[in-house]
């Protein structure tokens, strides 16, 4: 049967202590262990039954740990297979961080970008709702069903703001005239950025093209305002509702211009890709497999740890009451071990590392 150990309290202990004494001996002299018996049987009962108490606790601290030893074997495959994958991560995480750092370092004193990517993007959203309101609206007094006519008002939007977008292109194209770098002259520091501070490489004539066709779509939809309105609300609202549209075209033109800055562009982009990979790994160390192995793996270690502890403090309880039980009986085993004997420091040692079992 296995002891319920439980640590003593204090109460028994200072019971103990109080009724602790040692028994007067004839002549004031202790009598010593008898040396012609290595040990008595009452002796090896309670190291048998020390051994008997840390067996049981550790075999009841395997039998609780069988389930999470079980789940942390079946997950063990995933948990490495994961765990490699973080290795192999981790050099393309830095790799990222290292050229952000780079292109930071090296470019940044080339970026001219003026405002911030929210006020960009707010102005941009303003743009668009507006110019949906405006044909949506329009569609709608024309008879078309609701959810048609705001579908076509934000797809007309979305070309109007796109059109608008032919900004960026031109920013692009005077800032790499600004900078009057050439393939020859650019410094070898720089030489990795070609394509971002030489511009596009068509030039000029790309850039006339691409404002044709943004052009072209800004008139094409200022006109179908124009049309709309007018044959719902007279000339002059679809002149005015036409000059809006193109109004808006104009403003996305100027909004695209302000904010271009292809070098900054690069910069963003390698910081985005620096985050990305950031963000993969992240996933990846916080991944459900790990988080599951390494939980269930604790589990059983404190599970088999603390019934191993136990089961010594159970044996080294056995072992004071096989003590107490010769210390009743100093007649026949004496008041302690010789000094040729074991000292009570071996005692206590061989009693905590279940030696004497």
């Amino acid at each position: 049967m296995k002891l319920p150990f439980q640590p003593s309290s204090e109460r028994v202990l200072t019971e103990r202590v109080r009724r602790a004494r040692l028994i007067p001996v004839d002549s004031a002299v202790a009598v010593p262990r008898p040396p012609t018996v290595d040990e008595f049987y009452l002796e090896e009962e309670f190291n048998s039954r020390g051994a008997h108490q840390l067996r049981l606790h550790i075999a009841d601290g395997e039998r609780l740990a069988a389930k999470p030893a079980a789940l942390a074997a079946g997950m063990e495959p995933g948990s490495v297979e994961t765990a490699y994958l973080i290795d192999a991560n981790r050099p393309m995480v830095d790799a990222a961080l290292r050229h952000y750092l780079s292109m930071q370092e090296t470019l940044s004193p080339l970026m001219v970008r003026k405002g911030s990517t929210i006020g960009y993007n707010l102005r941009t959203a303003g743009l668009l709702v507006g110019d949906i309101a405006g044909l949506g609206g329009a569609a709608i007094s024309y008879g078309e069903q609701p959810i048609l006519a705001l579908c076509q008002a934000a797809s007309a939007g979305v070309a109007t703001i796109t059109a608008g977008l032919v900004g960026t292109h031109y920013k692009h194209f005077q800032l790499a005239r600004q900078r009057k770098f050439t393939s020859d002259s650019v410094p070898d520091d720089l030489r990795p950025y070609l394509s971002v501070l030489l511009g596009p490489a068509s030039g000029r004539s790309f850039i006339t093209a691409v404002t044709a066709v943004g052009a072209s779509i800004a008139l094409c939809v200022s006109i179908g305002i124009f049309s709309l309105r007018s044959s719902i609300e007279g000339t002059a609202s679809g002149i005015t509702f036409g000059l809006l549209a193109l109004g808006i075209a104009a403003a996305s033109w100027i909004n695209s211009y302000t904010y271009a800055d292809s070098v900054a562009d690069a910069v963003a982009g390698a910081r985005r890709a620096y985050l990305g990979e950031l963000r993969r790994h992240r996933r990846l160390a916080a991944s459900w497999w790990l988080m599951v192995t390494e939980r269930a793996q604790e589990r059983v270690r404190f599970i088999r740890q603390e019934h191993k502890e136990r089961g010594y403090a159970a044996s080294a309880y056995v072992q004071a009451l096989g003590l107490e039980a010769l210390a009743q009986s100093p007649d026949v085993v004496g008041h302690g071990r010789s000094r040729a004997g074991d000292t009570p420091k071996a005692v206590v040692a061989k009693a905590i590392n279940g030696k004497v079992l």
